[in-house]
């Protein structure tokens, strides 16, 4: 075999071997991608089960699909297509969360405190998060689904819905679903923070 034959061989198969690794880089992609669209979507129950598994601390939290959980502190209501964000687990006084919700917002993303309309529509007698505030020797969590575990002892929440009086603002407590009015001044309620973003 000539040596110019050879030389024309190995270029031949160079040229395939290339081919082949930008065949398998394409399809991998689309793989990929497509895997990736499904999760964004919420799409991604392959045996299209209702429910999502979240192992933490080895104990399973099963969820529904409506909210998906972005990261510890983030959830997204799939129904609404808001975005819920979770404030550090402790007890703010309301002008805490009014200030809470500045630090978070920025020219691209804007988060409030949410209506009591919006946030009783995660309310859910048959669901609970986190552990919830503890009274007399028990605990009374948050009856909102499972995606919402990092409120931990939350349960109180506080909402913009304006009061009559400047003393007083309101709260939603998640465990009762029912809107409470609270002294700004002399409470010794736990209320947590919970922002949304439409």
């Amino acid at each position: 075999m000539a040596e110019r034959d050879i030389i024309t061989i190995r270029k031949s198969s160079i040229y395939k071997a290339i081919i082949f690794v930008l065949i398998i880089t394409i399809v991998a992609s689309l793989i990929y991608f497509n895997k990736r669209n499904n999760y964004i979507s919420g799409n991604d129950n392959e045996a299209g089960n209702d429910v999502n598994e979240v192992s933490s601390s080895s104990k399973t939290i099963k969820y529904s699909n409506r909210f998906r959980r972005v990261n510890e502190s983030l959830v997204n209501d799939t129904k609404t297509n808001h975005y819920w964000l979770i404030a550090p687990d402790k007890s703010y006084s309301y002008e805490e969360a009014a200030y809470y919700s500045e630090l978070q917002s920025n020219k691209k993303d804007f988060w409030q405190i949410p209506s009591s309309s919006e946030i009783l529509q995660l309310y859910n007698p048959n669901k609970k998060a986190g552990i919830g505030f503890y009274l007399k020797g028990s605990y009374y969590p948050a009856k909102i689904d499972p995606a919402f575990n990092a409120i931990g002892s939350g349960a109180w929440f506080w909402v913009n819905d304006i009061h009559s009086d400047p003393n007083k603002a309101y709260a939603i407590n998640l465990h009762k679903g029912i809107k409470v009015e609270i002294n700004l001044y002399e409470t010794n309620i736990p209320v947590h923070v919970l922002l949304i973003k439409k």
